[in-house]
């Protein structure tokens, strides 16, 4: 829902860009805000969140075939996360930092692989920062990161280069905004930025809603 403090919902829509239509189709098994989602071949993957804000996260792991209309339970997460940043890799699932309820104090360093035809998870380097609710993207067998948030509610600007081969961070050139919250996606070999928010310093229960979408060119960095 738009309001954070409100209970989840479990709703299911998809839509048809030929058609430019919406369907709603049967709900999910339950309720959950704050997961990550990404598609692997024909199946996609629903991973930890939380019912609300402020509230501990679940480690439920969930892969539904939109084909057969079923959901099958998968391996949970290693540890019970919400705001985690998923990509996919050679049809392995990435995920990167997350946290708990306790959201203006800690953030998660950890990074993990889910590999989908065994079932199983792997645990990776710890990142150096922990960090939740950033933007991240596959581009030819690696994976960008930007933005997100770090211990203390602070919103980054951040932009690191993940290579899943060698377990290993490379520091580019940072995002102009600040964003939290947002998409990051590929197109023609460029990477854009769009939309998020970060806590306004005049008055931090309030957010600044970015209306700028920031374009960078990987290939030059």
């Amino acid at each position: 829902t738009p309001n954070g403090y409100a209970t989840a919902k479990n709703n299911i829509f998809v839509y048809d860009p030929q058609d430019d239509s919406w369907t709603v189709k049967n709900p999910m098994p339950f309720e959950i805000a704050f997961c990550g989602v990404v598609a692997v071949e024909d199946t996609i993957y629903l991973m930890g969140g939380a019912k609300q804000i402020f509230t501990p996260p679940v480690s439920s792991v969930m892969a539904y075939q939109p084909e057969s209309k079923t959901w099958t339970e998968k391996a949970p997460l290693p540890k019970a996360n919400a705001y985690i940043s998923p990509c996919v890799v050679n049809n392995k699932i990435y995920i990167f930092g997350g946290g708990d309820e306790n959201l203006a104090s800690y953030s998660y360093r950890s990074v993990q692989v889910f590999y989908v035809q065994s079932n199983r998870w792997e645990t990776k380097k710890d990142m150096e920062t922990g960090r939740m609710a950033a933007g991240v993207c596959a581009v030819e067998g690696k994976i960008f990161m930007m933005g997100g948030i770090t211990d203390g509610l602070k919103v980054l600007q951040s932009n690191d280069l993940y290579d899943p081969v060698n377990d290993r961070w490379e520091r580019k050139t940072p995002m102009q905004e600040k964003r939290q919250t947002f998409f990051l996606g590929v197109v023609n070999d460029m990477i854009y930025a769009i939309g998020g928010s970060y806590p306004d310093p005049a008055n931090p229960s309030e957010p600044v809603m970015p209306v700028t979408v920031e374009a960078y060119d990987y290939l030059s960095d």
